[in-house]
C-alpha cells in the first residue's frame, strides 16, 4: 500500500466536520472547526487567544493573527489566517 502524509482525503475531513458540529461548545468542537475551515497549524490554532481574531472591515470577512512559534519575535513571524 501507498503512505499518504499531510493531508486528509475530503471525505475524511467531512467526517470530522460532521463530528465537530455534533459536539457541545467546548474545545474540541471550536479547535476542530477552525482546523477545518482555515487550514491554519495546530500549533496556531492551539496558542489562539480572542484578541487574536479580527475582523477586516474593508472585506467583511474575520481572519485570525497567528504567531508562528508562539509570540513571533518579528512582524513576519506573523501571519493572517483567513475563516472561510
Amino acid at each position: 500500500s501507498k503512505a499518504r502524509f499531510g493531508a486528509y482525503s475530503a471525505a475524511e475531513m467531512r467526517k470530522f466536520v460532521e463530528w465537530a458540529l455534533k459536539q457541545p461548545d467546548g474545545w474540541q468542537k471550536w479547535i476542530t472547526l477552525l482546523l477545518a475551515y482555515t487550514g491554519a497549524r495546530r500549533g496556531g490554532i492551539a496558542k489562539l487567544e480572542k484578541s487574536q481574531i479580527k475582523f477586516d472591515e474593508d472585506s467583511q470577512r474575520y481572519y485570525l493573527l497567528i504567531a508562528e512559534g508562539g509570540q513571533g519575535k518579528t512582524e513576519n513571524a506573523t501571519r493572517q489566517v483567513a475563516i472561510h
